[in-house]
């Protein structure tokens, strides 16, 4: 192995390897880097990475992890993940160094697998009547997508605003999504579609939506957590746990920190026998539910 290239060897890469051939007990590894001038694209090692996304998931089989390297230009490419158990991870010193856009109005990502990881990716979707950053789950009547993680990635459309940064039709279980930041898009989470079941015991935490997403939220969501995000859409809906419909139930929201009008004309809609408690909230003309401190005594009314 050269290291040349990589003045850290395969450490350059962000993560504990063992060799030669890179497996680990619970499955392969596969490197991506789209500025590799090598003569051989086998995704083995560093040196001979392959060029996009699209192909070390083709090479992937159920458990193994691609690693992506950030390398300041984008990663331009429509990927499909249907195996199950496949970590994508973004290695860069930034989480902008590491972006990933597609053409107008398409998915960057597409995940029907179970199990999947997404990871410290610069998401940059366009295209605002369909462009999607990640799409889970699209089946409304095969059960897709479940346990999907998707964490530590930044979401900010490029020219034109896109219609999702999170695209769930198919409403899988289980789905965690932890430590984002989302700006400049359409819809943080949306479904619209009636699927098999609603979304089930998801975990969406420590997330940032910013102003500068037109909506937030728009869920069907039942038994799912919504903790210590920041949510601050700038039109209705902003969190809506019954989505398209009234199928929204049991849901624990707490510890947020809300912008806009906390009220359900807000935006802020509310499940059937939802708890919503501990959260904050700048909006001190709700006198009835909000008190001078900002903390919010009940449900959006």
């Amino acid at each position: 192995m050269t290291i040349s290239k990589y003045p850290g060897g395969i450490l350059s890469f962000g993560t504990p390897l063992v060799g030669p051939s890179y497996n680990s007990m619970f499955g392969k590894y596969w490197f991506v880097d789209n500025t590799n001038a090598g003569a051989i694209h086998n995704g083995k090692a560093p040196e001979t990475a392959f060029l996009t996304i699209t192909a070390g998931v083709a090479k992937a089989a159920d458990g193994d992890t691609v690693y992506v390297k950030g390398t300041g230009t984008d990663y331009d490419e429509s990927v499909i993940v249907s195996r199950d158990n496949i970590s994508l991870i973004a290695v860069s010193p930034h989480v902008k160094n590491c972006g990933w856009t597609a053409d107008t109005d398409t998915t960057c990502l597409q995940v029907t697998g179970a199990g999947c990881v997404v990871d410290g990716f610069y998401f940059r979707p366009d295209g605002a009547t369909s462009g999607i950053a990640i799409d889970i789950g699209t089946n409304t009547t095969t059960a897709q997508g479940n346990n999907t993680t998707i964490q530590n990635n930044l979401f900010k459309s490029t020219g034109t605003t896109c219609a999702y940064a999170i695209k769930a039709n198919g409403c899988p279980e289980y789905v965690k999504l932890y430590n984002n930041h989302f700006t400049w898009v359409g819809y943080v989470v949306y479904a619209d579609a009636t699927p098999l079941k609603p979304a089930t015991a998801w975990e969406i935490i420590g997330n940032y939506i910013s102003d500068k997403c037109t909506y937030g939220i728009y869920l069907p969501a039942r038994r799912c957590l919504i903790a210590r995000n920041y949510i601050n859409a700038a039109s209705a809906p902003v969190l809506s746990l019954l989505g398209y419909g009234s199928s929204g139930t049991f849901n624990s929201v707490a510890s947020n920190q809300f912008g806009g009008n906390y009220s359900n004309t807000g935006g802020y809609i509310i499940g059937t026998s939802d708890e919503w408690t501990g959260n904050f909230a700048f909006d001190y003309g709700e006198t009835k539910v909000v008190d001078p401190s900002g903390a919010t005594s009940m449900v959006p009314a």
